[in-house]
């Protein structure tokens, strides 16, 4: 049986100038992640992750923690939404949010589900169902790559 792992990326720096990078948790993290699937008996035949710095640098502490080597497929399909476009869009958003984690995770959430409606798809560059078709075409596309009794990671 093909088995696909879905990763979330470790801890983002959220706060800072460039959040796309991973934090120094969130490189602990991934390396973390990666030996608990390495003592699992998980080593898988691919891995695979969106465009994104942290879905990179999470990869690359996954494979780093498995003790691995391998060429990582970048699919852009796996690409996360624009957060900052969900907010942003919002006419009243609460200016701590910009560095304040819990402010924005509920902005956030307000976004989202504004999003989610598709009643404003005219103000986003991608719609909610553009991405959700996006990540559907992605998630095929790896388990259409996979032979049988392969093992992909996604981040």
């Amino acid at each position: 049986m093909s088995v696909l792992y879905l990763v979330r990326h470790g801890q983002a720096s959220f706060g800072t100038d460039d959040y796309d990078r991973l934090s120094d948790l969130g490189k602990e993290q991934s390396s973390i992640t990666g030996r608990f699937l390495a003592a699992q008996g998980i080593e898988p035949d691919r891995i695979v992750h969106g465009e994104m710095l942290r879905q990179r640098q999470t990869a690359e502490g996954l494979l780093e923690g498995m003790g691995l080597s391998m060429d990582a497929h970048v699919d852009s399909g796996w690409n996360e939404y624009a957060a900052w476009e969900l907010t942003g869009v919002l006419d009243d958003v609460d200016p701590r949010a910009k560095h304040d984690s819990k402010i924005f995770q509920g902005e956030l959430e307000r976004g989202a589900a504004r999003w989610a409606s598709g009643e404003h798809d005219e103000d986003y560059r991608e719609t909610y169902n553009q991405f959700t078709s996006r990540v559907d075409r992605a998630l095929d596309d790896a388990v259409a790559a996979m032979g049988s009794g392969q093992s992909t990671i996604v981040v």
